[in-house]
This record gives structure tokens, sequence and C-alpha cells, in this order.
């Protein structure tokens, strides 16, 4: 593969005009460099496919390159061997890649610093090359869109349809999926839709033009023309017939055009036609309509597969055009400004007027209100009162060393969930922890609301753990009953506000029971620091897994953050399939990476 360098502006100018041309709703720009947003490095590099996910059809996003990866080329459509790549950046496209390719190189001659030389470029392996490669990217694409540095680390969210521009600043307490997921869910489903309907499309269109039924357009002409000649034997029939022929380049061929054909093809061969058999234009007449009754003939079986496959395109293209106009009309600058004013850190929108490089787009820049300062410092203070290793906060004091108290709730009213087997191997795993005494546990099996209340105002725990059932707006509790019973499942509102209910609130929340990685957003926003929860249905055994690992390593004096992954890795490697599923939130103003719940006491 020949590739060839482009410089940054050049490479941004031609993928915003063949993204406006395929109509898509926006475009993503990373702009951090390493040693502005570590935090948000590292979840690019390591969740780089669930961001991705995120963004789904909507947007096409690009992303500083991974150190184990080299840029995304944008190759040449007809040309497989020829390709362009940004150094420092990789990009996602969302849907119509071949059409987005065709229009990026189409664009391409009218830019600076392109030429017909292709190059190699180098792998970015060493991760010294690669920092430098990713820092002058970042440096390139401030430039091109107009940003001065005092506003880098940000993400720039571009507006296709709208050709404006929002900035938005980002540090280590951003979460650049969070941030994304909340905007997407206002985008709503007309972009996934639009992407669903596009491959349908192609997917029809590939099928159809693999299975073509009908004639080629060459064969029709010279069949057409030689009907057109014998045409004076029979008029009306052999125009009818002709007249069929012609259509068969764009539609399914039918019985009546084959009967339309073979009727000719008698009217020639009959005793009445002998002399004018022996003409040479209708003997060639004869020998093209045999062919192609031939054609038909074996084209056959798959006419009315073909005639579906037709139908289905019509009701896609429909469906296409429907779907580019909604998302066409939706206002991705006004939804920002929506997500922004709705964030734990709330930012509010300053014009900063066009962008010099990019005729025709404006810009704004969402800066953080003066009342930030403010939830922060609350943030911090709940955070800081465990006495976490690691500056979090350089203007906290120094905390008071104490216990990390979890509150452990098992609820399983059927019986159908080894919750007990749960809480076993989590002291175990506990009991064999360098820290072990630097945790205590408040067990409460076949939990109740009261065990829940009671836990929260008499334990004042740091973690509470939750095992259970759960789905995406419920939290399931056991009866105060002997019986197996139907138990009591709360809203995720209520199961919040007990939570909340206490002078001294929990710093995490567990949630280990399906879907309830639902809630966790909501528990973050509003009750604790950090929370985790599953996104789907786990199984119990992943469950169990998780939990026991990630005890393990917070009495390891390891951060959130790590515990989380070690979780996580722990699945995989017991060779399950629900490793992806539990799902870590945090508040802003804290870092999972740099808060340790379990540290050496004094």
């Amino acid at each position: 593969m020949l590739v060839h360098t482009l410089p940054i502006g050049t490479f941004l100018t031609s993928l915003l005009s063949a993204g406006e041309s395929c109509g898509y709703l926006g475009a993503v720009v990373i702009l951090a460099r390493t040693r502005d947003a570590e935090a948000q490095h590292r979840e690019l590099t390591d969740d780089w496919t669930s961001v991705h996910d995120v963004t789904g059809p909507a947007l096409a996003v690009l992303c500083p390159v991974p150190p184990h990866a080299w840029p995304r080329s944008v190759r040449h459509p007809t040309e497989p061997g020829r390709g362009v790549v940004a150094e420092g950046i990789t990009l996602e496209v969302p849907y119509e890649r071949e059409r987005f390719e065709g229009n990026f190189w189409n664009d391409l001659p009218r830019r600076p610093g392109w030429n017909e030389v292709f190059v190699m470029p180098a792998r970015l392996a060493p991760a010294e090359v690669h920092a430098s490669g990713w820092t002058q990217a970042v440096t390139d694409a401030a430039e091109f869109f107009g940003i001065g540095e005092a506003h880098v680390p940000c993400l720039v969210v571009l507006s296709m349809g709208e050709r404006h521009g929002t900035v938005i600043p980002i540090d280590e307490s951003f979460g650049v999926y969070n941030f994304l997921k909340k905007l997407m869910e206002r985008v709503g489903s007309a972009p996934v839709s639009l992407g669903k309907s596009l491959d349908k499309r192609r997917q029809l269109r590939r099928w159809i033009a693999e299975n073509r039924t009908g004639l080629e357009p060459a064969r029709v002409r010279s069949l057409s023309r030689k009907l057109a000649e014998a045409e004076v034997l029979a008029p009306r029939l052999i125009a009818d017939c002709r007249t069929r022929v012609e259509t068969l380049t764009q539609t399914v061929p039918s019985e009546a055009d084959l009967r339309a054909l073979r009727a000719v093809s008698d009217l020639l061969r009959s005793p009445q036609r002998q002399a004018e058999r022996h003409n040479l234009r209708i003997r060639g007449l004869l020998s093209r309509l045999d062919r192609v009754i031939g054609t038909l003939e074996t084209q056959r079986p798959r006419w009315e597969e073909s005639r579906r496959a037709q139908e289905a395109l019509v009701t896609v293209e429909h469906e296409v055009t429907v779907l580019r106009d909604e998302v066409a009309s939706i206002s991705l600058a006004a939804l920002l400004a929506r997500v922004a004013a709705e964030l734990p850190h709330p930012l509010d929108e300053k014009d900063v007027g066009p962008a010099p490089r990019l005729p025709g787009w404006s810009f704004s820049r969402l800066g953080r209100r003066p009342t930030y300062a403010v939830q922060t410092t609350a943030a911090a203070e709940r955070v800081g009162r465990l006495g976490l290793v690691g500056e979090v906060w350089r203007e906290l004091r120094a905390p008071k060393a104490e216990k990390l108290r979890v509150l452990m709730l098992a609820a399983s009213s059927h019986g159908d969930l080894r919750v007990g087997r749960e809480q076993k191997l989590i002291r175990a795993a506990l009991g064999r922890a360098t820290h072990r005494d630097q945790v205590k546990l408040d067990v409460r099996t076949s939990a109740t609301t009261g065990d829940l209340l009671d836990g929260i105002t008499r334990f004042r725990p740091h973690v509470v753990h939750f095992s259970g059932h759960s789905s995406k707006d419920r939290v399931g509790f056991d009866q105060d009953v002997d019986d197996f019973n139907e138990g009591l499942a709360v809203t995720a509102g209520a199961f919040a506000r007990a939570i909340k209910a206490t002078d001294e609130p929990p710093l995490l929340v567990l949630l280990n029971s399906c879907h309830s990685a639902a809630q966790i957003d909501d528990l973050v926003d509003d009750v604790v620091p950090f929370a985790i929860g599953m996104s789907d249905e786990i199984g119990d055994i992943d469950a169990m897994t998780y939990a026991a690992q990630f005890y393990a390593a917070v009495a390891e004096g390891q951060s959130i953050a790590s515990a989380h992954a070690s979780g996580r890795a722990a699945i995989e490697l017991a060779g399950l399939d629900d490793h992806e599923l539990p799902t870590l939130a945090w508040t802003a103003g804290v870092d999972p990476g740099a808060t340790k719940l379990v540290r050496m006491l004094d």
C-alpha cells in the first residue's frame, strides 16, 4: 500500500467536504496532548471501540493514533494500492465509506499541499515517535480550526449541516465516552436508522448486481435493431416485442416478455415464412432471439426473488431520502449546548467568530460557569474524608485515615442466584490481600429495604455493594418473610435517594446485577462520585468472578479504575463471555485512576 502523508489542513478540508456531501450529521475531532489529558488518552486508546460504537453512524471521529497502530488511510476507490493519511490521527467513517472516499479524492486535487507522489509513512510504534507525531497533529489541527493554545485540550464537534463548530474544554475529569453518549441520546435514532437503511441499500444493490436478471444494454440494442428491420412482417407483434426487449436492461423479465419473444420466433419459423428465413437478416434475428430466450430461461428461477429485491430497494431508497431529511434537520450545535448545560460542571456558550481557514464556517466555545468551582469543591470534600492515596485535589488537607467500610447487600427472593457464594468468594479474596485488615464488611443476606436504610445510617459505608436482580430502572430486594416470595422491586430513583439519605454518603455504589449500568449515570450525577453497573444480562459466575477480583485489587491498594480493569480481566481469563459488561462511571472533578479506597494506615 503506497500512502501519502498529507498536511493536517489539506486532510481536514477534504474530509469535511466529503463528509458534508455524504450527508453526515457531523464529525468529532479530539485535540489532546498526552501531558494535558492523560486520562483522555488512556480512555481513547483503551476503549476506542466503545467510543466509536457510541457515535455510531452519526458522527465521523478523528482520534489520535494509539501507539500500537498507524493512521487509518483514506483509500483510493478505484486503485486499492493508493491512500492518504494525516500523521498522528486516525479516522473512523460511520457509513458509506466507498462514497466518502470517492468524494474525498475528487476534492483533493483542489487542495494545497497535495501532489501525486506517494510514500510509505514510518510506523508509529516507538513511544517517543508516537508521542511526537500525536503532539504535532494536535498543534496543526488546533491551528487549522483557529483554536488558541489556551483552549487545548479540547473536543471539537463539527455540525455539517449548520457549518458550525463547537469547542468544548476537557480536563482530567472529562469523560469523552460519557459526553458523546449523552449527546447521542439527544440526537435520537434517526442517524442510526439512516445507517441501517444505507447498509440495507448497499446489500440489496450488491445482491442485485451479483444476481442480475435481464439483458446487457449492448445485447438489447443489437436485438432491437434486428427486430426493427423485420417489423414489416408482423408490425403489431414485433413492435410489442421490441418495446418489451428495450425495458429488460432495467426491469426483471416476466412471463409475458418471454411469450412475446417466443411468439416472434415461432412466427419467423412458421411454414408461411420459409422464404424469409433464407434472408440473412432474418437468420441473424432468429439466432439472437434464440440466445436471448435461452438466457431468460436460465434466469427464470431468480425472477421472483429479483423482483422482490427490486421492490425492497425502491422502499429502502425512499426510507433513505426521508431519513436524510430528518438528519439534516437536527441542530447538533443546539443539542451540544443542552448537553453541556446538564453536565455536573455546566458550560455556557460563547461565540468566537469564523475560522480563517474554513470559509463559511463559524465557531463557538463552551466555557465553565462560575459555580463550577463550588460544585467541584463539594465533590472533593465527599471523597477527601476517606483519605484516598494520590493527589486528587491539591487544595484538600490531609484526610483522616480509617478502614474501608463495605456494606454488602444480597437479595434473591426466588433463590435463583448464588449470592451467598459471591459473598464467600469476596471474603476469601479479601482474606488473601495485603491490606486485609483495612477493610471492614457488613454483610446483609436476604437484604430488605430496611437493611439498606439501616446499613447506610448505622454502618456509614464507603462502598455499597448490591448483588441480586435489577433492570434499567428497578432494584430488587427481599421481603421480610420466611418463604420464597416475589420480592420488592424499588425504583432506581428511590434506591438513589436512600443512598443519599445520610450526612456522609458513600463513595462508590457497585450494582452487581443485570442491566444496572443504565442507573449509574444518575448516581454519579447526584449521589456518589463513583458507580459500577452491568450493561446487559450478566452470568452468575461472571458476576462473582468480577466482584471477587475487584475487591482483591482494592485491598491491594489499587485505584478504582485499576480494580475495575482487573475484575474485567478476571472474567476474560476465566474463559467467560461477559467481561465487557461491568461499566464504571464517575462524576466530574474526580479521577478513578488516581483514587484508591485502601491505603496503609500510619
